[in-house]
């Protein structure tokens, strides 16, 4: 028997082929596993490779590609309407700043909210200037008899800031038996209300504050023609075109007359102005004590109150908000008229005194505006709100003065 090749030499030779003739492949490229398909199947060996990261390239800048028709966002605070998918692209608007801007031609304005924006200007009303100031006090003097007076209340109306008036205290003098309240503010006026706990008996106390108040000349506006009526339904106009205290248009005559003066062709200011003209150049002013407006338009005459009265009741009667204005020693009017941009503004006229309409020539410290004004704790409406005081005891001071008065330098 011949003698056969040892297992050993055979696995040496395997091994010897092996390295004469290596793979393609190096191992540091991977690692290798088995892989079959069905039992019994040839086998192969295949490698599995390690999956790198994924490196992010760097690309080289280029100009930028500009889509023909790109998606435009709007603001966040401007409502857009997203065009319909087939839409096609449009042409841009004219500019804002190529479109004459005339209250005949506002309402061809596109109606969007960034057009109206655009379109919009804004209206000079009445303008300021001239500041006159004058100091100007009030309180009261109270006198008690042989029984000290407990709890008093003194209810005195102040200076209030408008557009046209600033107000600041100047000097306070309350006694120790009195203390400031509080300031009361009501729709109009503002008032000083003074607390006395305990005023001993046979005692003459004074309880005084003093303001500065600055009020300035009314000038009217540039271009009147531009103002109309301002719709009824709105919230302010509706507050001042309804019958008030003493101030009424519940007369068929008066209605008729207010409504004829402002028939006709004219701006909605000269149509104001008309009512104005008529009531100074036929309605008397007279001494007697004021009696409402209706009274006053029967008679032709009344008391200065009630002819700024009446203009207002005529005004009111053709759905024109307008009101009266209590100033130091007199009174005047002012109707209210909206601009083009739907604002409102308050234009003053002197109807008893020297002819200014649409303005103030002489300013006089402002009291009150409003005429129907509700007064907490009081029955009804007042046309205007005096001073007043009560006292919660049961013995009542042996007298009570108020103060409101300007005063000179």
């Amino acid at each position: 028997m011949k003698n056969s090749p040892s297992i050993l030499t055979i696995a040496f030779a395997i091994l010897l082929l092996c390295l004469l003739f290596p793979s393609d492949t190096k191992a540091d490229d991977g690692f290798w596993i088995r892989k079959g398909t069905s039992y019994g199947a040839p086998r192969r060996t295949v490698r599995k490779t390690k999956i790198a990261p994924e490196k992010k390239s760097v690309a080289k800048k280029v100009s930028p590609v500009v889509d023909p028709a790109p998606e435009v966002k709007a603001p966040m605070d401007v409502p857009v309407a997203l065009p319909a998918p087939t839409a096609t692209k449009k042409e841009p608007k004219e500019s804002p700043a190529q479109v004459t801007e005339t209250p005949s031609s506002a309402s061809t304005f596109d109606d969007s909210p960034a057009s109206v924006e655009s379109a919009e200007k804004e209206y000079v009303g009445v303008t300021f200037s001239d500041p006159v100031k004058q100091k100007w006090r009030v309180g009261v003097v109270l006198v008690t008899g042989r029984d000290a007076v407990k709890d008093v209340f003194t209810y005195i109306p102040i200076p209030k800031e408008w557009p046209e008036q600033s107000v600041s205290i100047f000097d306070e003098d309350i006694p120790i038996e009195f203390a400031v309240q509080k300031i009361d503010e009501l729709d109009g006026l503002d008032r000083l209300i003074l607390r006395g706990r305990v005023i001993p008996p046979k005692k003459k106390i004074v309880a005084l504050q003093t303001f500065m108040v600055t009020t300035h000349r009314v000038n009217a506006p540039p271009d009147t023609t531009v103002f109309s009526i301002p719709d009824k339904k709105e919230k302010l106009a509706k507050k001042y075109i309804t019958s008030g205290a003493a101030i009424s248009f519940r007369n068929k005559d008066l209605r008729k007359q207010a409504q004829e003066l402002v028939q006709g062709e004219g701006t909605d200011w000269a149509k104001v102005e008309r009512i104005f003209d008529w009531v100074r150049e036929n309605v008397d002013q007279g001494d007697e004590d004021p009696r409402g407006a209706i009274t006053t338009f029967v008679k032709k005459s009344g008391h200065p109150e009630d002819v700024v009265g009446l203009f207002v009741a005529m005004c009111r009667a053709n759905s024109i908000p307008a009101r009266m204005v209590f100033v130091d020693g007199t009174q005047y009017a002012e109707f209210l008229l909206a601009d083009p941009n739907g604002q409102l503004h308050w234009f003053p006229c002197d109807v008893v005194g020297i002819r200014a309409f649409g303005k103030i020539v002489e300013p006089k410290v402002i009291l009150q505006k409003g005429d129907n004004i509700r007064v907490p704790g009081v029955k009804g409406k007042k046309k205007f709100v005096a001073a007043y005081g009560e006292v919660k005891s049961t013995t009542a001071p042996k007298q009570m003065m108020f103060v409101r008065e300007p005063l000179s330098d």
